[in-house]
């Protein structure tokens, strides 16, 4: 996956978006946070991109949004979230 190719990151968001935001739902209990709290975390994680090496794999950089998600969630919502 390479930052600016649109295709795959609605892909990723299609595989993953509902595994996270079964996770922030759960931890924040409001859907409309929960989807702000995930597309954040998305945001976040795609704008690293450039920083991923080439050879990384896909579920290292999944790795990396779900910890974004984490940190989200514990500044948003506090030590509740972690």
């Amino acid at each position: 996956m390479r930052a600016g190719d649109e295709a795959a990151v609605e892909q990723v968001v299609r595989a993953c978006g509902g595994r996270l935001l079964a996770v922030a739902r759960r931890i924040v209990g409001s859907e409309e946070d929960a989807r702000d709290v995930v597309q954040d975390a998305f945001m976040s994680a795609f704008r690293s991109l450039d920083r991923c090496e080439g050879h990384a794999k896909l579920s290292t950089w999944l790795h990396r949004a779900r910890q974004a998600l984490r940190t989200l969630l514990a500044r948003h919502f506090g030590s509740a979230a972690s």
